[in-house]
């Protein structure tokens, strides 16, 4: 979210455009940030069932949490 905007909670049911006014190119931002962080492939997104179908904080969950893990390698100890 922008800084000026003060913390409030995000509930699931939220709608991205409507009730968090962001738009479908930070929508499309928004993913590829969270989809790196969370360690979520985002390769061949068109083939994911929730593609073109994200209007709420849940949709956009589902949309990332169908795309394939990254597989991190870990140090030994």
């Amino acid at each position: 979210m922008k800084p000026y905007i003060p913390a409030f909670p995000v509930r699931a049911s939220d709608m991205l455009l409507d009730d968090l006014q962001i738009d479908s190119d930070d929508i499309e931002d928004l993913w590829v940030e969270i989809a790196t962080r969370s360690g979520h492939s985002r390769d061949e997104i068109e083939n994911n069932p929730f593609y073109g179908k994200v209007k709420t904080v849940r949709d956009l969950v589902l949309l990332i949490n169908a795309q394939p893990r990254l597989v991190t390698v870990r140090p030994p100890a």
